[in-house]
């Protein structure tokens, strides 16, 4: 599914208001804490008495859905205006659309190298920590500090609860402040 993120995050934010794209860009990426989630239940109750193939099939069957449902989906307003545009303007010599990217690129590169540098080595950062913690916790959980299988996967649940419950806790804690004030 890492595939398709981008692209569906990309096609819902073009249709919200300015304003609320960062709160929903920040629900939006507890996606996927809520598949690591849901994998994690279904693993706790299907794994047991199949294999963990069966939650593969499963998954597979998710995704498939996924795609036949994006299939029924109209295609944005924000792409139909943009191919009008495109049929609208084939009358103009057009330049490369590669070349054009790749002259962007090099303008940006020359002028922000070191922030491109920066920003591909934070990035690197978040993704080894996320996917050592997250994709290995319950392998460590369950060789390092012995627990069962089923008693790791719980763990993994809460955690992804807690990781679930975070994007809403900013938005929330100024009320309970409030709230607490006036009591």
């Amino acid at each position: 599914m890492g595939g398709i993120w981008g692209l569906a995050s990309a096609t819902a934010l073009e249709n919200i208001p300015v304003e609320a794209r960062g709160v929903a860009s920040g629900i939006l990426q507890q996606g996927y804490a809520v598949g690591y989630l849901i994998a994690a239940v279904i693993n706790l109750y299907l794994v047991p008495h199949t294999t963990w193939r069966a939650l593969f099939w499963m998954a597979s069957g998710i995704s498939a859905f996924a795609a036949v449902l994006r299939s029924l989906l109209p295609e944005s307003e924000v792409f139909v205006r943009a191919r009008q545009e495109v049929k609208s303007d084939s009358d103009k010599p057009a330049q490369s659309k590669t070349r054009i990217f790749f002259h962007e690129v090099g303008q940006m590169l020359k002028h922000h190298w070191l922030l491109c540098i920066y920003l591909v080595m934070l990035m690197s950062g978040f993704s080894f920590l996320s996917h050592g913690t997250q994709d290995l916790y319950p392998t460590y959980l369950q060789e390092n500090k012995r627990l069962t299988k089923f008693d790791a996967t719980v763990a993994t649940i809460i955690g992804n609860c807690g990781a679930i419950a975070y994007v809403f806790l900013p938005s929330t804690l100024p009320k309970i402040r409030t709230v607490l004030l006036i009591i």
